[in-house]
């Protein structure tokens, strides 16, 4: 995946140097002074002044400097790490972040239409305490990186028609802001791993903290370049090494067998292995 695209441009006609001897001569290759840059197709016109003044469109090299988001051979770490599941009829799938891969033989990278069932079952797993607040945080933390999706529609209040968005990323993102954020509380580790960084890379607004708003950030429902999803792929694993020390968010004080009915079947839709 490409990150950030850096541009560089070179006026092919400017020749002030020893290096074109014809500078001297020609006036129409005399020094310029650039004074503005517009895109024309595969060119730029620019602007120069000297005696006379005119407007000339000069062909220009563009060199891209790409950076890349592929793992490196020696990357390790939790970006390198996958998390294992078996659905219950039997499917053995790993769950890597975007762009990396799980060398467990036997194991299918889990296909989008299980995205939405293993988030809703890592939640309710976490609510009756069959896996940890950190492996929630884990699954969640990687759908953020793979799942593109986004539904968009319009609501009616008062007559007037208001549209709205909702992206995978974002409420992905949110729910493993979440296991953490309630695991641990307001506390200092929280705001430096995911509130500041997600502020200040403009992928969540504040908001005052009430009884209806119980945390500080808010996830912004937009549209994500690769460059922010690198950004954000970046924290997610930053963040995870660091809650890997963190050996209370780890308690795992139930199993599915406990329950019935029900409650035991939702439980076992999938299971960590």
């Amino acid at each position: 995946m490409v990150g950030r695209l850096a541009l560089a441009l070179y006026d092919l006609r400017y020749s002030g140097s020893e290096a074109n001897p014809k500078s001297r001569e020609d006036p129409g290759l005399r020094p310029r002074v650039i004074l503005g840059v517009r895109r024309v197709g595969q060119a730029s016109r620019l602007r120069f002044h000297h005696q006379p003044m005119r407007s000339v469109l000069v062909p220009s090299v563009v060199l891209l400097l790409a950076v890349s988001t592929a793992p490196s051979a020696t990357e390790s770490g939790p970006a390198a790490t996958c998390i294992y599941v078996v659905h219950h009829d039997g499917a053995q799938y790993g769950l890597p972040y975007a762009g990396r891969r799980c060398g467990r033989e036997g194991y299918l990278i889990l296909p989008g239409d299980r995205y939405d069932a293993l988030a809703s079952w890592s939640s309710n797993a976490a609510v009756w305490e069959i896996i940890s607040a950190f492996d929630r945080y884990r699954i969640l933390a990687r759908l953020a990186t793979l799942d593109e999706r986004s539904e968009h529609g319009r609501y009616n209040v008062h007559g007037l028609f208001t549209r709205w968005s909702e992206y995978k990323w974002a409420e992905h993102t949110k729910y493993a802001y979440y296991s953490i954020r309630f695991a641990l509380g307001d506390v200092e580790v929280v705001r430096t791993l995911f509130e500041t960084p997600l502020l200040r890379l403009g992928l969540a607004k504040e908001r005052d903290i009430g009884p209806a708003s119980p945390t500080r950030i808010e996830l912004r429902q937009r549209k994500i370049s690769p460059t922010d999803r690198a950004d954000l792929l970046r924290l997610l694993t930053s963040a995870e090494g660091e809650l890997a020390k963190l050996e209370r968010l780890r308690a795992v004080r139930r199993s599915p067998e406990e329950f019935t009915g029900t409650h035991r079947q939702t439980l076992s839709v999938f299971r960590l292995d």
